[in-house]
């Protein structure tokens, strides 16, 4: 009756699950379960727990404090942090002037 589909039904706390999968994925999948000395169900449920926190947890994020930041990404906070160079100092050259003209001394 199901030729190239097997069918298997699995039970968890009154709420029954018919899902219909290809026969040979789900052969694989029982050699799976005995190579790790699990049954089907258990196998499959764990399967897609760790699949659902992985998705769970690529979906969160977090934004860290500065503190919380590795120190050599500490050290570039700041860094891209608008320039006090006036607009007519396009390439800098004034601002470059002043700098060395202060440190001469």
């Amino acid at each position: 009756m199901f030729n190239s589909r097997f069918m298997f039904i699995f039970a968890q706390k009154r709420k029954m699950s018919t899902i219909t999968i290809d026969n040979s994925l789900y052969q694989g999948a029982e050699l799976l379960a005995k190579a790790h000395d699990m049954s089907l169900q258990n196998y499959i449920e764990s399967f897609l727990r760790r699949a659902l926190a992985k998705e769970k947890k690529k979906d969160s994020f977090t934004l860290l404090s500065e503190n919380e930041l590795p120190a050599d990404i500490r050290q570039l906070v700041g860094a891209g942090l608008p320039s006090t160079i006036s607009d007519e100092d396009t390439n800098g050259k004034k601002a470059k002037e002043e700098y060395l003209e202060s440190n001469r001394e």
